[in-house]
């Protein structure tokens, strides 16, 4: 077949389907010439008694049911077709994809936005490591640092979060809730010809020139790691407007919040100036954070048509904060390793703020895909980087010295923010 003409096979099957439509839905014969004579379907009309047509008793009447023919109702609805007439209504193409891509709507806005379990991903990012702290000057003196902790910047981390609940009562449930294992990781390094100084020394001031095991060092690095687990036990009560267009909750119950963290400060020396690193020393911090308390909050959704919702959440905890500082620092010159090691522990309390904005979207009667935004912010809990205690320990100093002293900040803030999506199942 010559190519030029091929595409009239598809036109002309088109055109015959629309023809052969047309003579289906024909009923009956047109009135006007060639028709039936007057009367001669209807009652009373010629050679044809009253009655003989209609129904009798038994037989099915099209009167009794509303209009509805054999092909459908009289007036043009279900089982017409779609004409100036017609009483169904003609989606078109952009109709038939919008109605494929519409939420499952069953119960419409009254639906109680409920499920039985949760399971998503969340990606959140650290703002950042605190106060800002110096670790490196470049010659003696304050004023010439090359290495703080505004350095470090925290990249996102990906985990995972759980959420399941139990019916208590009318509109009620027990929920539990965990999202943790998260991992923040960020290092920042200097390098020089023999002229850093340490923060051990206040930058090489004191004494003049500083330690031999931290100053004067060819390189200075800091690394910074963070992560938290978080559990919570919550009863939800539920409400809903009269309208049904507007639905929420409130809440109360058990959380329990844990952030550790872990801070390394590493110095390379070369002490006999031959050109070769031969002193290293590795300072290391260890925060563990225990906070368990009490929170209140809730949530409130909008319906914006059947099966999607947009909402948010808020939950405010009280937590009894509970830290252990842990220090080491270890030494290693050609005469072997020394090592120092002290520890703290301190209490306070601390304040935790969740807040969240969601969409959710029904794909079925069993599953609901949810995404939104999640915010974290946490105030009074004791950092690694801020717990880093810059007095001289005793292998630094000789003959016999003092016990150094402990330093304690548990007043630290973080804020954590970022993107989650979950699908919920519904027994």
């Amino acid at each position: 077949m010559n190519c030029r003409w091929a595409w009239m096979l598809p036109v002309l099957s088109i055109f015959t389907m629309l023809l052969s439509d047309s003579s289906a839905h024909a009923q009956g014969m047109p009135p006007g010439p060639g028709g039936p004579p007057p009367g001669m379907m209807g009652p009373g009309g010629p050679g044809m008694g009253p009655g003989m047509m209609g129904p009798s008793p038994g037989m099915y009447d099209p009167d009794s049911m509303g209009g509805m023919g054999m092909s459908g109702p009289a007036d043009g609805g279900p089982g017409m077709d779609c004409g100036p007439d017609g009483g169904r209504m003609c989606n078109g193409l952009l109709g038939d994809i919008l109605g494929i891509l519409a939420p499952y709507g069953d119960g419409g806005c009254a639906a109680p936005r409920w499920f039985d379990i949760d399971v998503g991903v969340m990606v959140l990012k650290r703002d950042n490591t605190g106060f800002n702290i110096p670790f490196a000057s470049e010659n003696p003196g304050v004023n010439n640092v090359v290495l703080d902790t505004d350095d470090l910047n925290f990249n996102y981390s990906t985990s995972f979060k759980l959420t399941s609940m139990i019916q208590w009562g009318p509109g009620s449930d027990v929920e539990f809730t965990y999202y943790g294992l998260f991992g923040w990781t960020s290092f920042a390094q200097v390098q020089s010809n023999g002229n850093l100084f340490s923060p051990y020394s206040q930058f090489g001031t004191n004494p003049a020139g500083g330690f031999p095991e931290v100053d004067g060092a060819d390189l200075a690095s800091i690394r910074y790691f963070s992560t938290f687990n978080n559990y919570e036990v919550n009863y939800r009560q539920r409400w809903q407007s009269p309208n049904c267009r507007y639905q929420g909750s409130w809440l109360y119950g058990f959380r329990y919040f844990q952030l550790d963290e872990d801070f390394n400060y590493r110095t390379a020396v070369d002490t006999d100036a031959n050109g070769v690193d031969d002193t290293f020393t590795r300072s290391n911090v260890n925060v563990n954070n225990a906070m368990p308390g009490m929170q209140i909050g809730g949530d409130v959704w909008i319906c914006l048509l059947p099966g999607l919702r947009i909402g948010g959440e808020g939950k405010f905890a009280l937590l009894g904060q509970h830290s252990n500082i842990n220090n080491t620092i270890a030494v290693v010159d050609p005469g072997g390793v020394t090592r120092f090691n002290d520890s703290l522990k301190v209490g306070d309390v601390a304040f935790l703020g969740d807040l969240a904005a969601y969409a959710t979207y029904r794909i079925n009667y069993h599953w609901t895909f949810k995404a939104g935004i999640q915010a974290l912010y946490l105030d009074g809990a004791a950092l690694a980087a801020e717990n880093f205690n810059p007095n001289p320990p005793n292998i630094f100093l000789p003959g016999p010295a003092p016990v150094r002293q402990n330093v304690a900040h548990e007043n630290g803030d973080v804020l954590w923010y970022g993107y989650t999506a979950s699908l919920e199942y519904l027994w």
